[in-house]
């Protein structure tokens, strides 16, 4: 007599794991999503760091750092290179940027990492 798997026990264990995929990519997807809202929020922050230690060391802006050339969901606006303001501008999906950029403009706010910073006055806090 062969052994071997009926058809009934082989449709069983694909339906299984069709179930677990989908349970499972959602979960996958927004992980990714959060990893490229974390590292979005970091540019910025590192971005606004680099800019004031630019300021601080040579009393010109410089946006041309790697963090700043990362940034996705924010334009940066030097204005004057010499009078210590950058204002950021966050950006969202509707304007045609990634989704992501939702959570990133909500959780920079928090951060106040929107408007103008002030690098030769009183308001860095990035």
């Amino acid at each position: 007599m062969k052994t071997a798997f009926t058809m009934i026990e082989l449709i069983f264990v694909i339906v299984i794991i069709g179930i677990l995929a989908v349970i499972a990519i959602p979960k996958l997807s927004a992980t990714r999503d959060d990893a490229k809202m974390v590292t979005e929020l970091n540019n910025i922050t590192n971005c606004v760091q680099d800019i004031a230690s630019s300021y601080t060391s040579s009393q010109q802006e410089d946006n041309n750092s790697v963090n700043c050339n990362l940034v996705k969901c924010a334009v940066i606006n030097m204005g004057n290179l010499n009078d210590g303001n950058v204002t950021i501008n966050l950006k969202t999906s509707s304007d045609g940027y990634p989704r992501y950029c939702n959570f990133v403009k909500e959780k920079a706010l928090k951060r106040d990492l929107n408007g103008t910073l002030s690098f030769g006055g009183v308001k860095v806090k990035p």
